[in-house]
């Protein structure tokens, strides 16, 4: 599914972002190399951060055994 978001109105990013993130659903976040190997991984912890432009945040951290 794409989104030209130069073309939507303000309220219908905003609306479209806001209903991505709630009620908290699982983002599959995918990763390339330089070396060209993809990893995938689902994570719960990312929120709108702007609508215009259309930013979405995702916080990431280390495991406790530092991974």
């Amino acid at each position: 599914m794409e989104f030209d978001f130069t073309q939507l109105p303000p309220q219908d990013r905003y609306r479209l972002l806001t209903n991505f993130v709630g009620p908290r659903p699982i983002a599959l976040v995918t990763t390339r190399s330089d070396a060209g190997h993809s990893n995938a991984a689902p994570m719960s912890f990312f929120n709108v951060f702007s609508q215009d432009p259309a930013i979405v945040i995702l916080g990431v951290q280390t495991r406790g055994d530092g991974q």
